[in-house]
């Protein structure tokens, strides 16, 4: 019986943080292994342009198990060298030697008139993109796109454009330490979202509520119910003086959480009935230990009532007098970046936003000046924010 082929596509960062090799190798050779398991009999073939960086280690442990390797190339193999430093170029050539084919690929799109590398770059990631079963994605999970839409980003949308499943691993190491804690039922919505991205260690994420129906029903590993209050089981609003004498009860459980050398990232609504307390006391928790975080506060819709935005002006008042490591979101802005959205999908935009926050704290502490995420560059309040946190952990 003839074997079934298939095919795994390669996209991913040119340059991969040092200290996060060992865990994308380790969770690249899982992958591997999990394929060839799943299809004994099956033709494995891994197709990379070979870039440098993921698409170059991909195709390394790619011949290592004893796949094969196809290099559809973005322009002939002489001038795209022109690329690569000495070594990596070395690094190139023995790679070129060891493919079972390779060749140049003819552009799907139209040429420009003034037609830069990038747009062969592209037309790489096309053909990628359109010829593998899988897309495998070594991704620092931003979703931002560059002036010639020849980046990471792009090739991954256009693989889901196309049908094609997306495995995805992170470039920020799993050993990274850092925790976020998502508080309330705003929490929960931005915690459930980042599980969704699949971009986050699941065991970083943790999820605090007094309402019991919220926290059975989510599929995080790190969720608590606190309190023995009638509102985790009827919903009812908990007054201000009850939540904190549920913080008091547990402050056993949040001080066995805060005892490692980590980043904290703190999460939550300020008009919450739950958020807008937890993230006051957690930042005084941690600020009297001495720990590094920040805490990420969310201001509710004009749409909400005028009730909810005193409320939530009021305990970020309170929250700035224990620290400045915070960071605004209005979700109002939300509606000035995307025009035209109706109420539920202003929310799903504004967890999103909350989590390309989330995203630019932790994947790009080395860029001190500068924010990667194209959302956040057009949101300058908030990128100044970001920076501002950035430069004072330096």
């Amino acid at each position: 019986m003839s074997k079934i082929p298939i095919t795994i596509g390669i996209t991913g960062h040119r340059h991969l943080p040092p200290e996060s090799l060992p865990s994308i190798q380790q969770e690249l050779k899982s992958f591997y292994e999990k394929i060839k398991h799943q299809h004994p009999s099956t033709e494995i073939t891994v197709l990379s342009s070979l870039a440098e960086g993921a698409d170059m280690l991909c195709a390394k442990m790619a011949l290592e198990m004893g796949f094969r390797l196809i290099v559809p190339l973005p322009m002939d193999a002489q001038e795209y060298r022109k690329d690569f430093s000495k070594e990596v170029a070395a690094a190139f050539d023995r790679l070129l030697t060891k493919a079972a084919q390779v060749f140049v690929v003819v552009p799907e799109e139209p040429k420009p008139e003034h037609c830069e590398r990038g747009f062969y770059y592209r037309q790489a990631g096309i053909y990628v993109a359109r010829h593998c079963d899988i897309l495998l994605a070594i991704w620092d999970g931003m979703e931002k796109e560059t002036p010639d839409g020849a980046g990471t980003y792009e090739t991954i949308k256009l693989a889901r454009k196309y049908g094609v499943k997306v495995k995805t691993i992170n470039t920020i190491a799993n050993d990274s330490n850092y925790k976020i804690f998502t508080l309330g039922g705003a929490g929960g919505n931005i915690a459930n979202y980042l599980q969704r991205r699949d971009i986050i260690n699941n065991d970083r994420i943790f999820y605090f509520n007094t309402d019991k129906c919220a926290v059975e029903h989510s599929s995080l590993k790190n969720q608590y119910c606190i309190g023995n209050l009638p509102s985790c089981i009827c919903g009812g609003p908990p007054h201000k003086t009850i939540i904190e004498r549920v913080f008091d009860e547990e402050h056993e459980l949040f001080d066995s959480l805060t005892n490692e050398d980590s980043l904290y990232i703190l999460i939550g609504a300020f008009a919450g009935k739950i958020g807008s307390v937890f993230l006051l006391k957690m930042a005084e928790l941690l600020e009297k230990k001495g720990e590094k975080f920040v805490a990420i506060g969310i201001l509710p819709f004009e749409c909400e009532g005028r009730h909810k935005e005193e409320k939530a002006l009021h305990a970020l008042e309170e929250l700035q007098n224990i620290t400045s490591n915070l960071i605004v979101l209005p979700n109002e802005n939300i509606r000035k970046l995307f025009e035209d959205l109706g109420i539920k999908e202003a929310f799903d935009k504004a967890d999103y936003y909350a989590t390309e926050v989330i995203l630019e704290l932790l994947f790009s502490l080395h860029e001190k000046d500068k924010i990667i995420s194209a959302i956040l560059q057009k949101d300058n309040a908030v990128a100044e924010s970001i920076i501002k946190i950035k430069n004072g952990w330096q």
